[in-house]
């Protein structure tokens, strides 16, 4: 394998595959990603066995051929390299490859292309169902829902998100036990496409790293009974779905609300995030009061101190005294664009939901915690 690579082509193709490697497990090459030559290109390919993903770029090619290299080692160094033309030659019996760019010139050892296990069979993409979509608000759409699936490392079906498209629409929603994140969008048309999946949250993640990377515009879906397959012309990414039945979350939404109040979304971010300062770090508590067009937000630390923030609202129901994990908080608020956001209370331990005030797609349910006296 001899080629000649510009090195920011070199690096687009990197940062794709560099992050989806496995670290630490019984089989080193899955530390490494695959490298392959092939007419005018080289393909890069990684996996963790959890998601996988293949993409390309463009080389000046001599000698075909075929190696797995450490993806991170490799990543930091071409980094490091002057802005000039990178070549690659592979030594086969020592399984190393001679990089050199200008008066720079690295041996890097890697492991025999044999090892590294087939990720995407070219079968699986032709078969399952297609659906054929605007990355836009896809990608939206997962922005609004991915931050409150519970952590992956749990492998439970709540560590994934929720997805149904049907026909124009797509339904997207996401819980960890102690909140939920649910929104709605229209698509283009999609007559007849009727699917839902639970998809792990690290797929969506990596897919929305991967889409900011390569700026596609339209993405294939292609879904089969235990794989989620997402294809663009730059690149392929392929997960596995989550196994079990997802929580059925619309019962958990209040359908009638007791308690109204409308705040600026921004001035509430702002308070909140003046009030992590002095947050007790363990518990995480800051304490909402309501009361007639006033809310005062405190927080306390018992070795620190105490924090206070009064804000103008729009409320006239009775006083409410409710409080929230800050970061459940500030983070629906943060995946909201308008203006002023609507509060549906009803009693201290009862589920809250925040929402868009002149919007209906988009809410974030969270549980409030019980403050101890």
């Amino acid at each position: 394998m001899k080629f000649l690579i510009e090195k920011e082509e070199l690096l687009k193709g990197l940062r794709i595959v560099e992050k989806i490697t496995l670290q630490r497990g019984i089989q080193l090459v899955l530390a490494n990603f695959l490298l392959e030559t092939k007419e005018d290109e080289i393909i890069f390919s990684s996996t963790d066995y959890d998601n996988s993903v293949k993409t390309s770029c463009r080389a000046s090619i001599e000698k075909e051929g075929k190696i797995t290299l450490p993806a991170k080692k490799l990543f930091d160094i071409v980094s490091k390299l002057p802005d000039k033309p990178i070549s690659f030659e592979l030594n086969e019996e020592k399984s190393a490859v001679m990089v050199k760019s200008g008066n720079s010139k690295f041996e890097i050892i890697g492991i025999s292309a044999s090892e590294f296990p087939e990720i995407i069979k070219e079968e699986e993409l032709k078969t399952g169902e297609i659906i054929k979509l605007e990355v836009e608000p896809i990608v939206k759409a997962v922005k609004k829902c991915v931050y409150s699936a519970a952590s992956y490392e749990t492998r439970n079906v709540i560590s994934g998100v929720f997805c149904a498209i049907k026909n124009n629409s797509i339904e997207m929603a996401a819980t960890d036990g102690n909140r939920l994140s649910k929104y709605t969008d229209t698509l283009a048309s999609k007559e007849g496409v009727d699917s839902s999946v639970v998809i792990p949250a690290k797929s969506l993640l990596e897919l929305l790293r991967i889409v900011q990377i390569t700026e596609d515009k339209f993405l294939e879906i292609i879904l089969n009974k235990t794989k989620i397959i997402y294809k663009t012309d730059k690149f392929i990414l392929i997960s596995r779905l989550q196994d079990g039945v997802f929580p059925p979350y619309n019962q958990l939404i209040p359908q009638n609300c007791e308690k109204v109040a409308v705040v600026e979304r921004q001035g509430l971010i702002d308070a909140l995030e003046r009030m992590a300062i002095i947050v007790d770090g363990r518990t995480s508590i800051v304490k909402f009061n309501f009361n007639e067009n006033v809310l005062t937000i405190t927080a306390d630390s018992p070795n620190e101190g105490k924090g206070e923030e009064i804000l103008e609202i729009e409320y006239s129901a009775e006083e409410l005294d409710i409080a929230f994990n800050y970061k459940y908080v500030l983070e629906s608020l943060k995946n909201m664009e308008e203006e002023k956001v609507k509060i549906w209370l009803s009693t201290s331990l009862s589920a809250t939901v925040f929402l868009p005030d002149e919007q209906d797609n988009y809410l974030c349910l969270i549980m409030p915690m019980e403050v101890r006296a």
